[in-house]
């Protein structure tokens, strides 16, 4: 295999519960890619992968250890069962490498047949880069904080993630994202090293806005005026208005952001029925096509599943009914620029 080339890193940040681990569980873990070969104007792909990679400097077990827990978490998505989030609140580095081939068109204009990156991803606690130091400061938790930081000014792509759900979006969310975006950029001013270059805005749980549509849920989400008019009802102007202004004061001093929204769920839509692939159960919400075995109905803690789910399912076929949506498609944005996947607005053209 060739060596990965041209080292970036892309850092997450966004409130908590909003959907940024879900994000990395989906994506590392059983991947599904085919959406990156999606995309007009020379921006598809063929043939992308993501594979495990060490951390420079990092324990050689680090990887084996990340990619358990993040089995573990993923398993737990597919039962719809409790998910420890403890390890959000410090930061988790991922070493990752990405490749694809061009399309044969891209390749006759002198771009390489075949691209490599070098990728560390890296999940911290939301809310973590703009935080003011308190009197009464935990040194182990704001040393988390600091190393946040850190990573903030090494990035070079941003996935920003916010919920479309009234739970995961409010005024202090809103001004909390513009705070870290500005403290990212300020930060790498600072440094005189502009590396932020593209920004993956993420709306997550687009799944839930389409529960009632039944077998129409993944053709209307496909609508790019479906989406849209989410972002009017869902009164995101202000944060939009916010990053642009943002992109417009990085391009003033030297930087070329490219600022994309994309429409994200780690759930998705059933293959190859297309309904929302979301039960929203007030005790235990998440997959519509949970994993449930026959003595999953005997579990103290689950009394009433099977008034909700009377039928079990086997895990493997709830994983193949289970189509995350442009999860990957989000991410390969924040390491590339190129626009791929069912739905994405570049926020340039559309603001």
């Amino acid at each position: 295999m060739m060596v990965p080339e041209q080292p970036e890193t892309v850092i997450m940040f966004g409130p908590s519960k909003s959907g940024k681990t879900n994000i990395i569980a989906t994506l590392l873990v059983e991947p599904w890619l085919d959406e990156l070969r999606e995309g007009g104007d020379g921006h598809s792909v063929e043939a992308p992968s993501i594979e495990w990679a060490s951390v420079p400097g990092a324990d050689p077990d680090t990887a084996r250890n990340l990619g358990a827990q993040l089995a573990r978490h993923r398993k737990a998505m597919l039962q719809a069962r409790d998910i420890d989030l403890a390890g959000t609140e410090s930061v988790t580095e991922y070493g990752l490498n990405v490749s694809w081939r061009n399309p044969a068109p891209l390749s006759r204009k002198g771009i390489p047949a075949t691209e490599h990156r070098t990728v560390t991803l890296v999940d911290g606690r939301g809310g973590a880069i703009g935080y003011e130091d308190p009197p009464d400061r935990n040194d182990e938790l704001y040393d988390q904080y600091d190393r946040y930081k850190r990573e903030a000014v090494r990035s070079s792509g941003l996935l920003l993630c916010i919920s479309l759900l009234p739970d995961g979006f409010n005024v202090t969310a809103l001004h909390n994202m513009l705070r870290e975006l500005g403290h990212v950029l300020q930060l790498q001013e600072q440094a005189e090293d502009l590396r932020l270059k593209r920004i993956s805005i993420c709306f997550t749980k687009y799944e839930a806005k389409f529960v009632h549509f039944g077998v129409e849920a993944h053709r209307a989400a496909l609508d790019p005026d479906s989406f849209r008019k989410l972002l009017k009802q869902g009164n995101y102007a202000t944060l939009l208005d916010g990053v642009m202004k943002r992109a417009q004061q990085s391009d003033a001093v030297g930087g070329d952001l490219s600022v994309a929204l994309f429409p994200v769920s780690t759930y998705g839509f059933i293959h190859p029925t297309g309904q929302a692939n979301f039960y929203p159960w007030k005790e235990r919400e998440g997959l519509l096509t949970r994993a449930i075995r026959p003595d999953d109905y005997d579990d103290p803690d689950r009394r009433d599943l099977k008034d909700h789910f009377p039928v079990p399912l086997s895990e493997p076929r709830a994983a193949g009914l289970w189509r995350p949506f442009n999860v990957a498609p989000a991410f390969f944005h924040a390491v590339t620029g190129r626009l791929t996947g069912p739905l994405v607005l570049d926020a340039r053209e559309t603001l």
